[in-house]
Parts: structure tokens; sequence; C-alpha cells
């Protein structure tokens, strides 16, 4: 698993796994350490993922703005999932923001 700083063209963490791991598994540890790993300089904070970071640790974390454990404040995230029908019925019935 890699965590790269995409402007910077840099990996900032990083876990070599066996190759039976699942790809959607303790993706948190990793997300915190490439935060942590970023210089004080660096004031805005955003997360993007394919369908594997899906999984509710890292999202609670993402979303959780005084998190006990890395950066204070706004991440921005997104995350890509295959469309189900299920899924589709859900975000149906979340309100818009105005």
């Amino acid at each position: 698993m890699l965590a790269l700083w995409a402007e910077m063209n840099l990996a900032l963490a990083d876990e070599f796994r066996d190759g039976n791991a699942p790809a959607h598994t303790a993706r948190l540890p990793v997300a915190q350490r490439a935060v942590q790993a970023l210089p004080d300089t660096v004031n805005e904070y955003y997360f993007q993922g394919d369908a594997a970071p899906r999984e509710r640790e890292l999202v609670s974390w993402l979303r959780e703005e005084q998190r006990r454990v890395g950066q204070q404040g706004f991440i921005g995230f997104g995350i890509s999932l295959r469309m189900a029908h299920a899924l589709k019925e859900h975000m149906a019935r979340v309100p818009e923001r105005v």
C-alpha cells in the first residue's frame, strides 16, 4: 500500500503486505502516517481513494475534525464506488446541502 503526495510526486507512507491481504483492510494507519509526514507548511488536506478504502474506520477518521490521532481540522475526501442499485437508492434519500 502506498500513500502519495500527488502535487510533489512523493511517497509519504507505505506498507508492504502479504499477497493474500485484502486491499480494503487497515488503510487507516497508513493514511494517518501519511498526514503526519507532511511538513508544517501544508495547511490543506485532501484524500482520494478508490473503492478499497471504504472501511468505516478510515471514513470516520476523515470526517472527524477533532481527531485523537493526526492532523486536526477539515480533510476533504473522495472515494469512488461502483454504483449499485441499493447505493443509488440510499443516495437519493440524502438531502442536498444548500
